[in-house]
């Protein structure tokens, strides 16, 4: 940011040939850098780093996980932080046009929401709701061995409670844990 004016330092054309979650990242953290520094001064001129991709992209001290090595102090802005890591956790959109569109929408569309439903919070039940891709978790240093104890960490760790305490889950992934294959079901709009 620059006399109040972002820039984008894009060398991998992301916001043009990303995929397309990755493209939504990138044109609405734009404006929401564009609403940050309307009001010129708000925010100091300033050069920071942004990943957009959910994945861990510097380590701060030695650790067991399977991860990033290289031990610097490199804070950079992305959607998850961890115990080694100076990553900096910011939202950042996972919408599209057919799931609400923008963050300019999202009050709207939450508005709508609260008033087709007419539950009673008293008819509500707790659980854990959860969407994504399993993939080998970083707890385990090797990815042979998480593999194996899949069961055990991350993601499909939630699977397997899921399926332990279907009461408890409404989960639904798409991947694999040892001979288990999954297939994701999408939540509809109304759920």
């Amino acid at each position: 940011i620059h006399d109040s004016m972002p820039y984008l330092f894009d060398p991998y054309d992301l916001r043009l040939t990303g995929k397309s979650f990755v493209r939504n990242r990138v044109r609405e953290l734009a404006w929401l850098l564009q609403r940050l520094t309307s009001a010129r001064g708000r925010i100091p001129n300033v050069e920071f780093l942004v990943c957009f991709h959910d994945c861990i992209q510097t380590s701060n001290k030695e650790h067991a996980y399977r991860g990033p090595r290289h031990v610097e102090s490199s804070p950079t802005f992305t959607i998850v932080g961890c115990n080694f890591s100076d990553n900096i956790p910011i939202p950042m959109w996972e919408g599209d046009v057919e799931r609400g569109g923008r963050y300019i929408q999202w009050d709207a569309l939450m508005r709508g929401y609260g008033k087709r439903n007419q539950m009673d919070w008293s008819d509500m039940h707790s659980q854990a709701v959860f969407r994504g891709g399993l993939r080998p978790s970083m707890y385990f240093e090797d990815t042979a061995v998480a593999a194996k104890q899949c069961e055990d960490a991350g993601r499909s760790r939630l699977a397997f409670l899921a399926d332990t305490f279907p009461d408890r889950f409404n989960l639904s992934v798409s991947g694999s844990c040892r001979d288990r294959q999954y297939k994701l079901e999408r939540l509809a709009e109304e759920d």
